[in-house]
């Protein structure tokens, strides 16, 4: 015998939005700059909380780079921090940061209870590339309402390219 489990929902939930990386390929050493755009929330209300979290063997945040999201230290997942802020709001987020030490692991935007079309933001944020081309960066925003993932949003591909160091001639 089979079973299933049908799960009903009678609100979708959603977000509009996009991330976006800018230059589309790079150098390691380079610099790529990601803007998030949350136009609105297009489902059912949500207690909204979006999370970015850093590949930190590829990339580091470039400090102060941050606009309009809030830069969250190593040791804490995407998934404890939508934890903390559905359990105790941006405060228990911001207490729990501050015992954490390290390099920036993630960026976050705390949109709090919005209804169906409400939410607006436009951040942005900076990293530099720590990875030796070839290779990939990816990226992708998590969207939550409270502490349950409801969806993801990738950045485009960033490519890193290899660094070519060619000896100079002299002629006479």
């Amino acid at each position: 015998a089979q079973t299933a489990t049908v799960k009903i929902w009678n609100a979708k939930k959603a977000f509009e939005d996009q991330l976006t990386a800018t230059p589309g390929s790079v150098v390691s050493g380079g610099q790529i700059n990601y803007t998030y755009r949350f136009a609105q929330n297009a489902g059912s209300p949500v207690n909204a909380v979006v999370i970015i979290p850093l590949d930190t063997a590829k990339v580091e945040y470039v400090a102060g780079s941050a606009v309009g999201l809030v830069p969250m230290p190593t040791g804490m997942s995407s998934d404890q921090i939508a934890a903390a802020y559905a359990a105790g709001g941006k405060a228990a987020v911001e207490q729990m940061a501050s015992a954490q030490s390290g390099p920036i692991a993630a960026l976050a935007w705390f949109g709090g209870q919005l209804g169906t079309g409400q939410g607006s933001l436009d951040g942005a944020f900076s990293v530099e590339v720590k990875a030796a081309g070839p290779a990939q960066i990816t990226m992708t925003a998590k969207g939550y309402d409270g502490a349950t993932l409801i969806q993801t949003t990738q950045a485009n591909v960033v490519q890193v390219l290899r660094s070519i160091y060619l000896p100079l001639v002299f002629r006479q």
